[in-house]
Parts: C-alpha cells; sequence; structure tokens
C-alpha cells in the first residue's frame, strides 16, 4: 500500500440505481485517469436503512469510497489536484449525461478526511469490508 500522503479518498453519493451508478463510476474513473492518477479500488460504505424515516429511505443514495493513489504528487499539491479531479468529474457529468435528474455530490480529499483514509487503508489491506 502506498504511503498515506499518497492517498485520496473520495465519499460519492452514488443515484440507488445501478446503470446511473455505473455512468457516475465511469465517469469519476475518467477523470482520475485523466488528472494522470490511479484508481485503487471502490467500497461500498456499510449503511443501516432501516434507521431512515420512509422519504429519506425512498431517495437514499448509494454512498461509495473511491480509493486514488498519486505516484509523485503529495501534500497541497495532490490535494489541489483531486480538487480539480473533483471539478473535472462534474463537467464531464453534466456533458455526458442527458438524465440530470440525478446529482453527484462528490468530495475527493487527502487530509480532510485522512482519519477515514487511514481506517479504510487499514480495512482494505485487511480486507475487512
Amino acid at each position: 500500500m502506498p504511503a498515506g500522503e499518497q492517498l485520496g479518498v473520495g465519499m460519492i453519493f452514488l443515484p440507488a440505481e445501478e446503470e446511473p451508478a455505473a455512468i457516475a463510476r465511469q465517469i469519476i474513473e475518467r477523470a482520475v485517469t485523466e488528472a494522470g492518477l490511479v484508481v485503487l479500488g471502490w467500497r461500498v460504505v456499510p449503511v443501516k436503512p432501516e434507521l431512515l424515516g420512509t422519504q429519506a429511505r425512498e431517495n437514499q443514495p448509494q454512498i461509495e469510497q473511491i480509493l486514488i493513489q498519486s505516484e509523485n504528487v503529495t501534500g497541497d499539491d495532490l490535494e489541489r489536484l483531486l480538487y480539480l479531479v473533483r471539478k473535472q468529474t462534474l463537467r464531464i457529468a453534466y456533458a455526458d449525461v442527458q438524465d440530470q435528474r440525478w446529482r453527484m455530490p462528490l468530495k475527493i480529499s487527502t487530509h480532510a478526511h485522512f482519519p477515514v483514509a487511514r481506517s479504510f487503508t487499514k480495512a482494505w489491506c485487511d480486507r475487512q469490508f
């Protein structure tokens, strides 16, 4: 596993339906690759929908995390690059996707979610997810 300063974790709220979610994943991976970064993998975030009310459950997104690696960019430079990936992802999504009913909130960061990144990396290595 690469050093923590070379990793970014994206928290993504995807459409609940599989087809638009798959399109969104492809768009995100395309933006990551175009930025010269590597997608190490995806993780479905465990949720407890039974704790939600009816309306929230009916509108619940598929929440996933993406682990991204940089081979030579770290620190603030990586944070900036991940921000640009986020912006490019949204540009691609709005240009490519005809069905604008869903939105793709996306947060990719190195240090804002560093505890998440650490636990995600440990879970990834131990396959505890």
